[in-house]
């Protein structure tokens, strides 16, 4: 090869690595800001309502939050808690049906939302083409600050700070305005799997973020065990253990 032809090979090469190490270091740093938003919406819903959104409101609990008689089947799943706190996330001042599924067309308008929850731009298989999955699910379950949907989820100013309420997942399959989340009953228990399943991020470097009920957002290493980091799921567990000794060493960034 020429030396002409194979300088330009090595620019061309040299400037597709820059643009990408620029694009994953914008989206890294763009996602541990959804999430810093999200927490922030999660307290002023938790402000407002005195305890933290349903992981999936059902139709009995949207009769209670809205102190309204709906028709049709009391526990029929609705909507996932990513819509429910919209209002505090966005400045939208649209109005979706809530007496309706999230895929139902007259919420069509809900796909407009999706930047903050839905970074990669995928979407799960057999649902609308308008509505991406999410890349941000809640740690649910017995004993989360989300709990098990069974009970009234917890107040955020009583959550330990060191509880962890929400992740980021690369390849979730959830479209973001569905019910589904992490369960730690039935959640994958990786760190950043091949399939992009569990707790994962795109990031070529397999860093990933985590969410505090205090708010504050910790990019992780991949290297970070299931079990060390499955200590802060659960309130009680959350209040024996301290992050800074457990999961310091694993934290590559920190925000808010």
């Amino acid at each position: 090869m020429a030396a002409g032809a194979l300088a330009l090979v090595i620019m061309v090469a040299l400037a597709a690595w820059i643009f990408n190490a620029v694009r994953d270091s914008f989206r890294w740093r763009a996602t541990s800001q959804y999430l810093g938003r999200v927490g922030m919406s999660l307290r002023d819903y938790s402000k407002f309502h005195g305890h933290l959104p349903y992981p999936v409101v059902t139709q009995r609990i949207n009769e209670q939050l809205a102190e309204t008689k709906l028709p049709g089947e009391t526990d029929r799943p609705l909507y996932s808690w990513r819509v429910e706190i919209i209002v505090y996330l966005e400045a939208w001042h649209g109005v979706w049906d809530r007496s309706q599924t999230w895929d139902h067309p007259a919420n069509r308008q809900l796909a407009e939302l999706s930047s903050f929850y839905a970074y990669s731009a995928t979407r799960a298989k057999g649902h609308p083409q308008s509505f991406l999955d999410s890349n941000i699910l809640a740690i649910t379950g017995p004993g989360t600050a989300f709990g098990d949907g069974k009970e009234q989820p917890m107040a955020l100013k009583d959550v330990p700070p060191s509880t962890i309420i929400a992740v980021e997942t690369c390849s979730s399959g959830i479209p973001w305005p569905a019910p589904g989340d992490f369960d730690v009953r039935t959640m994958p228990r990786t760190i950043c799997a091949r399939d992009g399943r569990g707790i994962s991020s795109w990031s070529a470097d397999n860093k990933f973020h985590v969410l505090f009920a205090d708010g504050a957002v910790w990019s992780l290493s991949e290297k970070v065990p299931f079990q060390t980091l499955s200590m802060f799921f659960t309130v009680s567990s959350a209040s024996r253990h301290n992050r800074e000794q457990l999961i310091g060493p694993y934290t590559l960034h920190r925000g808010l």
